[in-house]
C-alpha cells in the first residue's frame, strides 16, 4: 500500500510538472502565417470540442494538429490539420518567444503538449524597446538575454528583423494544439477575450430533432435535408442545428460549408438555397471580411481576404493528361484554380506573374519582344498586349512602337486610332491605362 501510494504520488507530482512546463509553450507565438491545404470544421462553441474532432480525424491519419480561433476565419474557428506542426509555422512570418523561453517549445514535438501554442498576436507597442537585425530566431533570442530589460522577443525571417519589447505579454486570437490530449491538460486559457462571431442557430425554446445517426458514441456532421445552408454537428449525442455563414452551402460528401458556386443549386438537389441571397460587399482590397476572390488584373491570381486581410495567390501549374505543364487559371464560379478550357476570365486578362504582358483569354499567346520575328521588309502590327499600340518592323526588328492618343484604340482593317473600344475585340487585345511606375493596368473586353 505504501509503495502504491508513494508511486501515485510520484505519478502526479510528473503529470503536474509536465503540464505547468508544456503550458509555457503557449507563450511562443506565430503571426503573418500562411494557409496551407487544411480541413475546415464548423463553428463550435468549445476549444474541447474542436479538440475531440481532431483526435477523431486523427484515428483515420487526417489531423495532426488543430487550430482554435477566438474570431471566425471563412466564418469558422475551428481548423484541423493533415501536415506536421513543424511545417505550419515555418511557413510562418514571424515567431516569438519570452526571454528564458525553452528550447523543447521551438522544436515542438509533435502529438505533445509543446504544440500548445499561440497565433495572431500582438504585443505590448508602448513596451518596445528597439529594433535590430538578425539572421535567424536564435540571434533574437541572444539580443534579448543580453538586454537586461526585455522580456520579450519577436523575430520576422523575411525582413530578418528582431524586436525587443519590456513586457512579455501578448494579446492572442488563436491556439494550437495535440490531437489526443485535452485542453484542460495542455492549457486551456488564451490571453484575451474572445470577439463575436458565428452562432449556433437552434430554434428558440426548442431541442433539434437529431438526424438519423447521431447516437451517444457519434460525432460527426449531417445536412439538413431541407435547406442547404444549415447542417447538424452531432457530438456524444448531442445535436445543435447550424447555419453556414453568409450565402455559402452545407456539402454533403465534404461535410464542410463552402462559398457558392455555379453548380450550388445542382448540387444542393431537393435542399433548399436562397438564390437570392447576397452577401454585403465593401470598399477596400476585401470585398468581404473572409473569403476567396478573383484579381481584376489577372486571371492567373485570386487573394484570400481572413479577418480584412488580403493574402494574393497566383495560381500553380499542373501537368495535363497529354504529359504537357499548364498554368491554371482562377475560376470564380467554381472557387478554384482549373484548367484553361473551364474558366471565363471576362474581363481579366491573362498576364506574368508581374502583371506584366497581359493578353485577353481567346488570344493567340505572344512571347514579348517576339511580334516582329521572321518578318521581311517593312509591316506594321497590332501590339497583342495593348489596344492602344501599334507596333513597326522592319527585317524581324521593332523599330517603333506607336500608341494613339486619348481614348482611341488602334483598328487594325483601317491602320487608324478611332474613339471605338470594340475594335480592341478583334484579336482579343487589352485595353489599358498607365497604373505608374512604368507598369500598365488592364482589362478585357467581354463580348
Amino acid at each position: 500500500m505504501r509503495i502504491f501510494l508513494i508511486c501515485s504520488w510520484i505519478l502526479l507530482a510528473f503529470i503536474a510538472t509536465a503540464s505547468a512546463t508544456d503550458n509555457e509553450c503557449r507563450d511562443v507565438s506565430h503571426n503573418e502565417c500562411r494557409i496551407p491545404n487544411r480541413d475546415l470544421q464548423g463553428f463550435v462553441k468549445t476549444r474541447e470540442v474542436c479538440q475531440r474532432l481532431c483526435e477523431i480525424f486523427h484515428k483515420s491519419g487526417k489531423c495532426d494538429f488543430y487550430r482554435y480561433t477566438l474570431d471566425t476565419m471563412f466564418g469558422f474557428n475551428c481548423f484541423i490539420y493533415q501536415n506536421t506542426f513543424t511545417d505550419f509555422h515555418d511557413g510562418c512570418g514571424a515567431i516569438s518567444g519570452t526571454r528564458n523561453v525553452e528550447g523543447s517549445c521551438l522544436n515542438a514535438q509533435e502529438g505533445t503538449c509543446k504544440v500548445t501554442q499561440s497565433a495572431r498576436c500582438r504585443y505590448e507597442n508602448g513596451a518596445l524597446l528597439e529594433k535590430l537585425s538578425a539572421t535567424d530566431k536564435e540571434m533574437c533570442i541572444n539580443l534579448c538575454l543580453v538586454k537586461p530589460d526585455c522580456q520579450r522577443w519577436v523575430f520576422y525571417k523575411e525582413e530578418r528583423r528582431c524586436e525587443l519589447f519590456s513586457d512579455s505579454h501578448q494579446d492572442c486570437k488563436e491556439v494550437f494544439g495535440p490531437p489526443s490530449i485535452t485542453p484542460s491538460f495542455c492549457g486551456s486559457e488564451l490571453t484575451t477575450t474572445p470577439q463575436p462571431g458565428t452562432t449556433t442557430t437552434t430554434t428558440s425554446g426548442t431541442t433539434p430533432t437529431a438526424p438519423p445517426g447521431c447516437n451517444s458514441d457519434t460525432e460527426d456532421f449531417f445536412p439538413d435535408e431541407d435547406n442547404c445552408m444549415m447542417y447538424y454537428q452531432c457530438i456524444d449525442g448531442s445535436v445543435t442545428h447550424e447555419s453556414c455563414p453568409g450565402c455559402d452551402y452545407f456539402d454533403t460528401e465534404t461535410k464542410f460549408c463552402f462559398q457558392p458556386t455555379a453548380t450550388t443549386v445542382e448540387d444542393c438537389g431537393s435542399r433548399f438555397y436562397d438564390t437570392n441571397c447576397q452577401e454585403t460587399t465593401k470598399d477596400g482590397d476585401c470585398p468581404q471580411e473572409y473569403g476567396y476572390f478573383p484579381i481584376a488584373e489577372n486571371c492567373k491570381k485570386y487573394k484570400i481576404c481572413d479577418n480584412d486581410n488580403p493574402t494574393l495567390v497566383t495560381c500553380q501549374t499542373k501537368v495535363d493528361e497529354n504529359g504537357v505543364n499548364q498554368q491554371l487559371l482562377y475560376n470564380g464560379d467554381q472557387v478554384q484554380c482549373d484548367w484553361t478550357y473551364r474558366v471565363r476570365c471576362g474581363t481579366r486578362p491573362v498576364c506574368d506573374g508581374n502583371d506584366e504582358n497581359c493578353q485577353c483569354q481567346d488570344a493567340e499567346p505572344v512571347n514579348p519582344g517576339e511580334v516582329c520575328n521572321g518578318v521581311s521588309g517593312v509591316q506594321i502590327f497590332a501590339d497583342p498586349f495593348d489596344c492602344q499600340n501599334k507596333i513597326v518592323c522592319i527585317d524581324g526588328a521593332t523599330v517603333a512602337n506607336e500608341p494613339c492618343v486619348g481614348n482611341t484604340y488602334y483598328e487594325i482593317a483601317t491602320d487608324e486610332c478611332v474613339a471605338n473600344e470594340n475594335v480592341c475585340d478583334v484579336k482579343h487585345r487589352p485595353i489599358c491605362v498607365d497604373a505608374g511606375s512604368g507598369k500598365k493596368q488592364c482589362r478585357c473586353l467581354d463580348n
